[in-house]
């Protein structure tokens, strides 16, 4: 009787830790939200001529997201991108300032290492961007000005980013983001050549866990 009691401790005690482990992702399972604030950069390229020129503006973003446990989850994003001016041309005596206003919703599936001694986790995401984007262009000339809406596109794209996270406390943590995605709009720049805008977003939070 007292050797099997002893085999029944070993067992217990082999078995202990991954039940603990399981409890303790059970606990970690739960939703919480995000609240980001940082820079929206939007680059443009035009196979035919401007090439890599950029506007940045104050980005907000919100995010809900389900974490499965304390790595894994599945994030939902409305990002406003702002209004940015991508270029500033002289045309024989017209000033033509081309500007975008974009923004977006996502959803991916994020990827965070369990936090280390300091507190610090680094991981990623990865899915799909809902944007949409209205492209103007501001005339100028002898004194006169001009803005027209020579653009309105929506459509979806692969993106994904790179992030770290400060573990606060069991419920707080602060987040570092920076995130890309490339959008093709219908509206021509230059007419017959392909415009990409590639958009960027560089943002500090705050995720509270649930």
């Amino acid at each position: 009787m007292k050797y099997l009691s002893s085999i029944a401790a070993v067992v217990a005690l082999s078995f202990a830790p991954q039940a603990f482990a399981q409890d303790q992702q059970v606990d970690d399972a739960g939703f919480s939200i995000a609240v980001e604030a940082g820079i929206g950069n939007q680059q443009v390229d035009v196979s035919g001529g401007y090439e890599k020129e950029s506007g940045s503006s104050f980005s907000p973003s919100l995010a809900l997201a389900y974490n499965f446990n304390q790595n894994v989850a599945i994030v939902a994003q409305y990002t406003d991108y702002g209004a940015a001016e991508l270029f500033d041309e002289s045309y024989s005596g017209v000033n033509v300032k081309a500007s975008t206003d974009m923004s977006g919703v996502s959803l991916v599936a994020r990827y965070l290492s369990t936090p280390n001694m300091s507190g610090w986790s680094f991981g990623g995401k990865l899915g799909l961007m809902s944007w949409s984007s209205d492209l103007y262009a501001d005339l100028s000339a002898q004194g006169e000005s001009l803005r027209l809406e020579y653009g309105e596109d929506d459509d979806v794209a692969i993106y994904g980013g790179l992030m770290a996270a400060y573990e606060i406390n069991e419920n707080v943590s602060l987040l570092l983001n920076t995130d890309f995605f490339l959008a093709e709009p219908d509206s021509t720049l230059i007419a017959g050549e392909k415009t990409e805008i590639l958009a960027a977003h560089y943002s500090l939070g705050i995720e509270y866990r649930f």
